[in-house]
């Protein structure tokens, strides 16, 4: 399964790359904004050797996520691709108290890929469930439910229903799922591990363009997208968004599903 890492504006921070395994960084491809090209590619060869890289022309996280899956090269590399954020940690289940989790290794995370390329054979998109509320979680899997930020899809799937990323500024993963799970697709998070980030909003990357707004205006067209399953709910956060209170959504993802199998 190929990994894509979009990235912005981060160049001397990339957490996600700097964690993943060897043998996951030859199959994995930075993918770069023009103006971050050398100061990256410079810095990444003292990092890890050699990554590939590319520079997508466009900008906006909801344009780039269409341009890697139009530009994926199926026959080479199959159908299957992973989208990780670049601030990403990587932590597994306690056998002892599921309720906490160790950093991961590296033979954790090549287990967990493993899985993750096990499940896509039968699904169209799947995720590593995030840290935040996975304490609570007690299967090893959950069945359409929120993935962010650790993303794999079927990209044959995605052109073949011509469900798109670039139909939003923000929130297009969301937009993305519901397309899928209203097509009958369901999703799948893997729960025996989990990811999370610094924080929200984190300078660089979608922080750079992404404001109350933008926020809030993604919000809300992803909710008249999906009307009968998506609600725009206030929060407020201490850390990021410098504590302001924004817009995010709730996802009815079983009405959403339910509704594809009448």
């Amino acid at each position: 399964m190929r990994i894509y890492i979009p990235t912005l504006f981060r160049n001397q921070t990339q957490i996600t790359a700097n964690r993943l395994p060897t043998a996951l960084l030859k199959n994995t491809v930075m993918v770069l904004d023009e103006q971050d090209k050398a100061s990256l590619a410079d810095n990444w060869k003292m990092i890890s050797g050699t990554v590939a890289t590319v520079v997508c022309p466009l900008r906006g996280i909801g344009k780039v996520r269409q341009w890697i899956v139009d530009n994926h090269n199926v026959k080479k590399y199959g159908p299957n691709i992973l989208m990780l954020d670049d601030d990403l940690r990587f932590f597994v289940r306690r056998k002892d108290d599921t309720t906490k989790f160790l950093p991961a290794g590296d033979n954790d995370i090549m287990a967990c890929m493993a899985e993750l390329e096990n499940v896509m054979r039968v699904y169209a998109h799947a995720g590593i469930l995030a840290r935040e509320g996975g304490n609570r979680v007690k299967s090893s899997v959950k069945v359409n439910t929120r993935l962010l930020r650790a993303l794999a899809y079927n990209v044959h799937i995605l052109r073949k229903l011509n469900v798109r990323f670039d139909r939003l500024k923000v929130m297009e993963d969301f937009g993305v799922a519901l397309q899928l799970i209203e097509k009958g697709h369901a999703n799948i998070a893997l729960c025996n591990w989990v990811q999370d980030q610094t924080r929200s909003n984190a300078p660089g990357g979608c922080s750079t363009y992404r404001d109350l707004l933008m926020q809030d205006q993604g919000a809300r067209m992803l909710r008249d997208l999906h009307p009968d399953f998506v609600s725009v709910v206030r929060k407020k956060t201490t850390t990021a968004w410098n504590g302001k209170e924004r817009s995010d959504v709730k996802i009815f993802w079983g009405r959403a599903y339910a509704s594809s199998q009448k």
